[in-house]
């Protein structure tokens, strides 16, 4: 009977150590990876978002500070635009500034969309009560025709220029003949001889 209540206080004692110790490497971790961490709401007003989805990490300088917390539809001044609530970290906030600015990016060459944040040069503080206004992302697609418009641009000029290049050669060699027989002529003493 003895032996019984030992085991049983044993058991009981492991239990609450471990429990313990599952309690503080959760609180330690919750902190260090932002789960406790308390946060601030950030409102900013998009044309377009471009694939952005709830979830989608924010940066400050590269730096992970938060996530994507909403996005939402919504009608400002007669035109449709996107209002996206980006949950940050509170001690991240003081070093953003008024002048902050709030664009879309794509995180490596074809990974997800993040909001990255340019903390801006401003004296004074952002305010997270104020809908913040971001920059419109940069559209790959837009980008690729403007280059292939650029290229057909810059291929029919090359074109041109073959073509130009062929006639001053045509001349050139033109020009090299009369020299020649001018020379030839000058050499023999026939160039002003009449009779």
């Amino acid at each position: 009977m003895k032996s019984t209540v030992t085991k049983e206080f044993v058991a009981g004692i492991f239990l609450i150590i471990c429990s313990a110790i599952l309690i503080v490497m959760a609180f330690t971790l919750g902190t260090r990876e932002g789960i406790l961490q308390k946060r601030v709401e950030l409102r900013v007003m998009f044309d377009d978002i471009s694939g952005l989805r709830k979830g989608n990490s924010v940066t400050l300088l590269g730096v992970h500070v938060g996530s994507v917390s909403d996005i939402q539809v919504v009608k400002d001044e007669e035109v449709y635009r996107v209002l996206v609530a980006l949950s940050v970290y509170d001690t991240y906030l003081n070093k953003m500034r008024k002048d902050a600015v709030f664009t879309i990016n794509v995180d490596g060459l074809m990974g997800p969309k993040t909001v990255s944040i340019d903390p801006g040069v401003g004296t004074l503080p952002i305010d997270p009560n104020l809908v913040q206004t971001g920059t419109p992302p940069i559209d790959l697609e837009n980008l690729a025709k403007g280059a292939e418009e650029a290229l057909a641009s810059l291929t029919s000029t090359l074109e041109a220029a073959e073509a130009d290049l062929e006639d001053l050669h045509y001349i050139s060699k033109t020009l090299k003949r009369v020299i020649d027989r001018l020379e030839e002529k000058i050499i023999r003493g026939e160039l002003f001889k009449v009779f």
